[in-house]
């Protein structure tokens, strides 16, 4: 990635981090608020520390497994969370068919799009990727 790209890629996250932590301040949700300026500490501090114009193999290799593990942990988790908040609308509990709780069936919704986009946009970055700079095809 060039310095270009990425300059423009951290612009973007600043940009979004600042947006939710001003929204959230407006809507009173003072723990989302909270997790976003923890955010934008911690992204603030790795860009400060990370502004370098080299970038060797093992700063690669970091960064690809640091993805990898970001999604390994990231894709099940949503996936599951999506699972389970979508029991109780299945279940004839009168609990959870009074619509108390129909906020649980909406963001079980929500998780299950995010998992599918999720796994839509890996498969799709890996099929172009493994065009890119040969894949298993180029092997066998």
């Amino acid at each position: 990635m060039d310095i270009k790209k990425y300059k423009q890629i951290r612009f973007i996250a600043i940009l979004f981090i600042i947006s939710i932590i001003t929204i959230s301040v407006f809507l009173k949700l003072y723990l989302l608020t909270l997790v976003s300026i923890f955010t934008g500490i911690i992204l603030f501090s790795l860009v400060h520390l990370s502004n370098k114009n080299i970038i060797d193999e093992r700063e690669l290799s970091i960064q690809e497994k640091a993805a990898d593990f970001t999604y390994s942990i990231f894709g099940p988790t949503i996936g599951i969370g999506a699972f389970i908040l979508l029991i109780p609308s299945f279940s004839n509990l009168s609990v959870f068919s009074k619509g108390e709780f129909l906020f649980l069936e909406s963001l079980g919704t929500i998780f299950a799009f995010l998992t599918l986009f999720l796994i839509t946009l890996y498969s799709i970055s890996y099929f172009f990727l493994a065009k890119k700079f040969g894949g298993k095809k180029d092997e066998e």
